[in-house]
């Protein structure tokens, strides 16, 4: 599935979600940052092809966008859409020392997940678990190390991964149908050839039709 497929799938998806009873529909847009764990083992290292095996834990900024539809009690269901922007990480070769900084290549996670809200005055609380898809918007790249060698990071031939994640949140009433939402979310991201593993905060407002 190439890029444009992927979007065009979400923005169907998008489509749908606001053509339903609007009764029971939320929209959620806000910000926040991307806790990245470590990832890839010193085992992984071969010399001239993979140098710098490990990506050290580090944070990215984001815009996180969902649209939540109850479908009957507490139960619903939610589309999320998060966009992660680049940051930069320093990767260290095992075998000398030698180091080089890099810029993360920016990706998009999208998923469809199943909630339950919980309803207690000006404050709602919600958990959710679901799962989708990822899109990393990568190109090869050339940086010089520390020691002064170009280091050549190629593209991966998958850009498009599975994605599994689970979190929850809390609205509070602002006014009228208009809420603060802070979100809390657990991420993996199975790509090859490790599995990228996050936990994500964001805030920002919510809107109930």
């Amino acid at each position: 599935m190439n890029t444009k497929k992927y979007f065009v799938f979400f923005f169907i998806f998008l489509f749908v979600s606001f053509g339903v009873n609007a009764q029971k529909l939320s929209l959620f847009l806000g910000g926040g940052f991307n806790f990245v764990s470590s990832y890839g083992s010193i085992d992984d290292y071969v010399a001239g092809e993979n140098d710098f095996p490990v990506t050290p834990s580090h944070k990215t900024a984001m815009i996180s966008f969902s649209a939540d539809y109850k479908l009957f009690g507490n139960f619903g269901v939610m589309l999320s859409a998060d966009y992660y922007l680049s940051s930069s990480v320093e990767l260290s070769d095992p075998s000398d020392g030698d180091t080089v900084n890099i810029d993360t290549s920016p990706h998009f996670g999208t998923s469809l997940n199943i909630f339950y809200s919980f309803n207690s005055g000006v404050l709602k609380s919600f958990f959710y678990i679901g799962g989708g898809f990822d899109k990393l918007f990568s190109e090869d790249k050339v940086y010089t190390s520390n020691y002064g060698y170009e280091i050549v990071f190629l593209s991966p031939e998958r850009t498009i991964d599975p994605l599994f994640n689970m979190g929850g949140g809390v609205d509070f009433n602002v006014f009228s149908l208009v809420y603060m939402r802070l979100k809390v979310a657990y991420t993996m991201i199975f790509s090859e050839p490790a599995t990228i593993k996050s936990m994500s905060f964001s805030l920002g407002f919510c809107v109930k039709l």
